[in-house]
């Protein structure tokens, strides 16, 4: 049995791309509301960066919106 999500509910997003700054600055286009950067990461052979993020979302929709946005954009490769 799944446990229902509650909202609003703070989310963390791991951002995973090839430099910093460009992923950063892509975050940056594109959330228009409060978020924390809290760690950031070079994978194990520093190919990749994850950074992470965490903001308040107020539903199912703006959690996955925010996914799908930053999924799409040229220097993000990948989110979790």
């Amino acid at each position: 049995m799944l446990k229902e999500i509650l909202y609003p509910r703070v989310w963390e997003y791991a951002v995973i791309g090839k430099d910093e700054n460009e992923v950063k600055e892509a975050i940056f286009q594109i959330l228009d509301i409060p978020f924390t950067f809290t760690r950031i990461r070079p994978s194990s052979k520093g190919n990749f960066i994850s950074v992470h993020i965490i903001l308040e979302v107020d539903s199912q929709d703006t959690r996955d919106s925010i996914f799908r946005a930053l999924s799409a954009h040229k220097h993000i490769k990948m989110v979790i």
